[in-house]
């Protein structure tokens, strides 16, 4: 018998592993505006997605690198082709788990502050009178991102079924200048509203589950674009082998529902759709005394459409406090 999810439930850090990702960074694969926003592709998809442990304050550190490429793009209100950017990006997270139940279920929330560094070239080649102009453009910056919080979160567990809905908000305090050619903050409040559920089989150590979200994008009003709104599913697949050691799947599909818009959508709705999946692989250590949770993941995008498209390597470490 491989009794994973006592373990998982002992070292109290599943909940790490669920917000790893949830609008915490300067996402770089959708058609809004910059091609950046709150959601992150991939990383909702992880072991014990609507898994929470119990009461106690957690800490999470979430990393990221991709590197993508898209034909267009509009970003601080300039049209850039040929775009192609490298994000490197980390998240502090902490989150809170309260004994009090509301609905049946038990609340919790959390503040997640991204750090990041990215770097973007794009050009365009034209023809003026007769002659071929090609002009490549490029720039870096490093700051501090938008901050995102949870203020609301409620968990739910039947037997091996564990369900949590959560509301999270993106707060626009993050280094932004709409001069910059790369900006870390998006300029715009948001809105993503989820819903998670996963199965866990404490005898056989096969789990699986999904996350489903919709984002609400406010207005940049420095630019004044507007991006459209998100449906977006995150899903796993996985075996634990051990106590300590599973391997997974994880994908991801993205659909805008609604078009970009306001007087800074040059490319007009410009809506966008991706789909990713790649390996997943998660290990228990311990540390003196404290259990740590190490994740690791690859997803390779693909039937992408106005969107940037590449590579997403993230790794996360969580632990209780």
């Amino acid at each position: 018998m491989i009794s994973a999810e006592n373990f998982v439930r002992k070292a109290g850090l599943f909940v790490c592993l669920l917000l790893l990702g949830d609008g915490l960074l300067p996402g770089i694969a959708v058609a809004t505006e910059g091609g950046q926003s709150v959601y992150v592709p991939g990383a909702y998809g992880n072991f014990g997605m609507g898994a929470l442990p119990g009461p106690g304050f957690y800490f999470g550190d979430f990393a990221y690198w991709y590197t993508g490429s898209a034909s267009q793009t509009v970003r601080n209100g300039r049209l850039q082709l040929n775009a192609s950017e490298t994000v490197y990006a980390n998240t502090f997270e902490f989150t809170g788990v309260s004994s009090s139940t509301i609905f049946g279920g038990r609340y919790w929330g959390g503040l997640y502050i991204p750090v990041a560094v990215a770097s973007l070239n794009a050009g365009a080649t034209l023809n003026v009178l007769g002659q071929t102009v090609a002009r490549t453009v490029s720039g870096s910056q490093f700051g501090v991102g938008d901050l995102y919080a949870i203020p609301f979160g409620l968990a739910w567990d039947t037997g091996n079924v564990h369900i949590s809905f959560y509301e999270g908000v993106n707060l626009p305090t993050g280094e932004y200048n709409v001069n910059n050619f790369v900006n870390i903050g998006l300029n715009y409040w948001a809105s993503d509203t989820n819903i998670a559920a996963s199965y866990l089989n404490p005898k056989t150590g096969f789990t699986f589950g999904a996350n489903f979200g919709y984002l609400i994008n406010a207005i940049n009003p420095a630019t004044q674009y507007q991006s459209g709104q998100v449906f977006h599913v995150d899903a796993m697949i996985g075996q634990y082998f051990t106590q300590t050691f599973g391997v997974g799947i994880v994908g991801y599909a993205f659909q805008q529902t609604t078009g970009d818009s306001g007087s800074g959508a040059l490319l007009g709705p410009f809506e966008g759709r991706a789909y990713g999946i790649g390996p997943a692989v998660q290990g228990i250590i311990m540390a003196g005394k404290t259990p740590l949770v190490l994740e690791a993941q690859w997803i390779h995008q693909f039937d992408v459409v106005n969107q940037f498209q590449g590579d997403y390597v993230q790794f996360t470490v969580a632990f209780k406090l």
